[in-house]
């Protein structure tokens, strides 16, 4: 048997003793990918392939469903250049029925840079006397956050005197299973699922 075949095996399975009734008051808390058929994941999973980003842990992070916040987080490290950093899409949910959540997707960047000893030396060389200029290349790269706002603007023909609209994008989600330790779900239209087990 595949191991896809044996992962569909087990999540029917789970799938079963949910009854089609979730528990919403489990949901807050960060949950760990541990397996996707997602076609825009995967290939950030293919580890053996030559790439210069190198994916880490990929979570989802949910607040209770009053504050209905999200965030899509993957770790990922450049050799030679970063140790880490995070990439981060923010989004809003709320419940659309028993086992449906609407993602509304706000905005998406990078945090938590660690630049590596290598890069370090060549910004700032250990045998040349650190001046205040390297120290504040250091500390911004240290400190770096960049976010983007994931919203379009409509064009003007779709606008009122009085108002811009802007559109956001977003998303279906449906939930199938969750328990205190394993979350199961998949966005309607890719048609991927997603395995995710409590960090």
């Amino acid at each position: 048997m595949s191991v896809r075949a044996a992962v569909l095996d087990a999540q029917v399975g789970l799938e079963a003793l949910s009854g089609g009734q979730l528990n919403y008051s489990l949901l807050p808390g960060r949950w760990r990918l541990i397996y996707t058929t997602a076609p825009d994941v995967r290939p950030l999973l293919i580890a053996d392939r030559p790439t210069p980003f190198q994916v880490g842990n990929i979570y989802q992070q949910f607040s209770n469903v009053e504050q209905g916040d999200v965030q899509n987080i993957i770790e990922f490290s450049i050799p030679m250049v970063l140790q880490k950093g995070t990439v981060e899409v923010r989004a809003k949910y709320d419940v659309r029925s028993p086992q449906r959540i609407r993602l509304t997707f706000q905005e998406a960047g990078v945090k938590n840079i660690s630049i590596t000893d290598e890069l370090e030396l060549l910004l700032a060389p250990a045998i040349l006397p650190r001046s205040w200029l390297n120290h504040q290349v250091l500390l911004a790269l240290r400190e770096a956050e960049l976010f983007v706002p994931l919203r379009a603007r409509l064009p003007a023909l779709f606008q009122s005197a009085s108002a811009s609209l802007e559109r956001s994008f977003g998303s279906e989600y449906l939930l199938s299973f969750l328990d205190e330790d394993t979350l199961i779900g998949s966005q309607t239209g890719s048609g991927g699922t997603f395995i995710f087990l409590r960090d």
